[in-house]
Order: structure tokens, then sequence, then C-alpha cells
């Protein structure tokens, strides 16, 4: 194994990649940790690659590739990035893995907030222009990394991330931007229109382009929203696709999407020109409201409902509870307060009330007393018979 700088020990050569290597850095003790260097044995070459590497080292932002370390070791230079497993977007799109709309609009957006940052927040601004499918890494998290940045123009003339009108910066990169989008959806199954007209407008010429990253960014959430959890959704459905030949790539985790950095990004300079036909209305505040508004209403109707039903049934619990059946021989009548209990045979009543119940004779009251009723009682009067009492009829008559 070879010790580079005193520091950094060479493991292995990185398969498909030109003098970049596996190292561990050693440093006090047994302190010891993963990196990549990239060995460079050309002047020339190393002139144009600390140049860059200096550029990108000033970018620190979660979805940039860090650059740890830059030097010499003997008649050889080195950069050192920080490392961890992933893929390239170009071999996702060859192992043709289904990803779903609100994947492909993370996937983008998430790319889009690193040019951003690269544009505002380093001075001077900053541009990738050398941005493809390769250049961008997917971690087994569901996570990305872009990489590669260089001062000048480096793409071929052939690539079809080139921008026909070969102006460097914001025009290149939203070019190339728009092209993995184009790319990103060929593996989406509904393709919805907008997302693919998206694409086009970031390919279009200047004055039909988007006017910058965050742009094409508000553009992209203002109809294509994503939830929070959608890199770890990206994950899951990675693990599922048993992706086995993930590359050791110069990146380290990134983080989830989420709605502060959605805000970053919305300010007033970030929107396409008005004549840009992907430019709509954002939807007031009523239109945002509407769906929490049916959700209040149908909870709302529900309670009503189970109430009413409730009511009804205790109603009728109660109606059929409290009512009063008597029996007697129809030659005389039965009355409780005065009500006749032949024409009302179901007759309600409140329990532990005081009622005056009276039998009758020919309309005479022949006994009468004062009575409390209660749910499920039976009361059996017997009622003496005189001679001048109307005679029963007999059960064997016919």
């Amino acid at each position: 194994m070879s010790l580079i700088a005193g520091k950094y020990t060479l493991v292995k050569e990185i398969p498909n990649q030109r003098n970049l290597y596996l190292a561990g850095l050693n440093r006090f003790q047994d302190f010891r940790r993963d990196v990549l260097i990239r060995l460079i044995h050309s002047p020339q070459e190393w002139e144009f690659a600390a140049r860059a590497a200096k550029m990108q080292a000033r970018l620190l932002h979660t979805n940039i590739t860090q650059i740890l370390d830059i030097g010499q070791h003997n008649n050889i230079w080195y950069i050192a990035y920080e490392f961890t497993e992933g893929i390239t977007l170009q071999e996702l799109l060859q192992n043709k893995t289904t990803l779903s709309v609100q994947q492909v609009v993370y996937l983008t957006t998430e790319i889009l907030k690193s040019l951003d940052y690269a544009n505002r927040h380093s001075s001077p601004s900053t541009y990738h222009n050398n941005l493809t499918m390769e250049s961008v890494l997917l971690t087994p998290q569901g996570t990305i990394k872009v990489h590669g940045f260089q001062p000048t123009l480096s793409l071929p003339q052939n690539s079809i991330f080139q921008n026909p009108s070969y102006r460097p910066g914001n025009p290149q990169d939203l070019y190339s931007c728009g092209k993995i989008l184009g790319e990103l959806c060929s593996l989406v199954r509904d393709l919805p229109p907008k997302l693919l007209q998206i694409s086009k407008q970031a390919c279009a010429r200047e004055e039909q382009q988007f006017r910058s990253p965050k742009a094409m960014y508000d553009a992209l959430l203002h109809h294509f929203p994503c939830s929070a959890t959608v890199s770890v959704e990206l994950s899951a459905q990675l693990a599922q696709y048993s992706i086995d030949d993930w590359d050791e790539q110069p990146t380290y985790i990134s983080r989830t999407l989420l709605s502060d950095d959605t805000h970053t990004l919305l300010l007033e300079d970030a929107l396409p020109p008005s004549s840009s036909p992907i430019q709509e209305k954002p939807p007031t505040p009523t239109e945002q409201t509407i769906p929490i508004f049916r959700w209040v209403l149908f909870v709302a109707l529900l309670l009503g409902f189970l109430f009413l039903g409730f009511f009804l049934g205790q109603r009728s619990f109660m109606a059929q509870k409290n009512r009063l059946r008597v029996f007697h021989p129809p030659a005389y009548q039965i009355q409780l307060n005065g009500v006749d209990i032949q024409s009302s045979p179901q007759l309600r009543f409140v329990p532990q009330q005081n009622y005056t119940l009276e039998v009758l004779s020919d309309k005479k009251i022949i006994e009468q007393r004062e009575i409390q009723l209660q749910n499920d009682q039976t009361l059996i009067f017997i009622i003496p018979v005189s001679k001048e009492s109307p005679s029963l009829p007999n059960p064997a008559s016919p």
C-alpha cells in the first residue's frame, strides 16, 4: 500500500475512474477515515484541476461534493474528496428503474438547489458548466450529490447536455438540467404533460428559458409539490431493485427536501418572465383552504348524523320503555288520571310519579287508588264482585 503525503494510504483503484483511488486518512493514533484520492501526473492537467477544486471547495452545501484537500507528493499532485457509496443517474437510467413523478421532481429539485447555492452564495458566482447524468450521484439512502464543477465549458460538442448556444453559466446549467429531467421522465409510467413542458422550457432558447435555477425549482414545486419523505420512499424502492453495483464515488449523505428549503428559493426574482408559457397564477388563499373546508364540512356532517341517530334511538327506546299496558275484563273500565286506558292501550307514564287509578263499571267508580308505576312492573288488582256488579262473561260460552 502506498502512502501519499504521509497521511493517505491508497487501498484500491476505483473501477472505470481514471487515477481515482479509495484511500484511508490516517491521523493521530488509530484515527482513520475513508476518502477518495485523485492522482494527477501532468502539470497542465494539474493547473486546470486545481483551479476547479479550489472553486468547488468554496461550496459548502449538502448536495455538493466536498473537497477535503489538495496538495503535491513528490512529482504527483492529488485531490482528496469525501467518500460514500452511490450510483450515477446514468446508471439508474440504464437499470430502467421505474420512478414516480414525485421522485423525478425530487431528484431534479435537489440538483437545482445545489446550482442555486453555487450561483447566489459564493463570490464570485459559481456555475457547473459540466452537468450530465454522470455528474449526479444517488446514494442508497435516496439522496443526491453533484460533483465535477468546472470553471469553463468542458462538455464534448456532440453531448446531448451541451447547449447549442455554447454559453457558460446559467444557460448551460439550465439546459443540462432540462435534459436530465427529460431523461428521468422516461422512467415514469404515467407522465404528466406539464412535467415534460418544464423540461422543454429549460432547454429552450435563452429568451424563453428559465431565468435561474430557482425559477425552474419554483415552477416544478408549484405544479408538483413533494412530500418530506420522498427520499425515504426512493431509498426503499431502490432496495427492491437490488442494485448491487453501487460504485464508490466522492459524495456524502444529503438531507431530505424540507419545506424550509422550498421557502428559501421562492423569491420574486426567481419567477420566469411573464411571457413564459409555464408561468401560471399561484393559487389564492381561498383555493388553498378548499380541501381543509371540505374536510371540516365532512366531519361536521358525520357527527351530526351520528348525534341524530343516537337521539332518535334513545327516544324510541324510552318510548317503548315507559308505556303502560293493561288487561281487564270488557265489562269494566280502567282510567289513569282520568284518561281511559282502553282508548289509549299504550299510555305513557313517568316512573316514580303518583297516579290515580280508577276502576269503573257502568261509568261509576267502584275502586280508586293512588299508585306509583315502575318500569317492568306487573300490577294485579283483585276487585270484589257484588250482586250489583255486572256479571263476567262465561269463558265456556260461545
